[in-house]
């Protein structure tokens, strides 16, 4: 792909490495993915794909250092906290498993109060547009 492209989850050849990475043919899965971060460095589910086939060869700090650089893009993803969260325990440190899974708790909890707030706001506005008659 040329360096205009941008790559998207639709895209033929990251469909393709997601294929490979599910059939656990982690170095075809890793050749594309590493292709796409080249043309691509900021395309954040192919950092998690890797950060997902470093975690299945066991290799916690590449798998790590995937989750950490599409947290760093995107603080609030869900699914890099929890992987970040899942290998600190497969590393055995307990503290920092703890502490993503907080975060990650932290993080569900201010989602769900948004959409709390933002049915309030709705079922305001509905309330205020649409007053009921007394009397008739």
């Amino acid at each position: 792909m040329t360096k205009d492209h941008k790559y998207t989850r639709d895209s033929p050849m990251f469909k393709e490495a997601v294929s490979y990475r599910k059939l656990n043919m982690l170095g075809e899965a890793k050749k594309l993915i590493i292709e796409i971060l080249t043309d691509q460095p900021d395309f954040i589910p192919a950092l998690s794909e890797m950060g997902e086939i470093f975690t299945l060869e066991k290799d916690y700090n590449k798998a790590a250092f995937y989750f950490k650089k599409k947290l760093d893009l995107l603080p609030d993803a869900q699914y890099a906290l929890r992987g970040k969260g899942v290998i600190y325990r497969l590393k055995g440190r307990i503290k920092g498993a703890i502490e993503g899974l907080l975060t990650l708790s932290r993080h569900k909890l201010k989602e769900e109060l948004r959409k709390k707030n933002a049915q309030v706001i709705a079922a305001s506005k509905i309330a205020t547009a649409n007053p009921l008659h007394e009397g008739s």
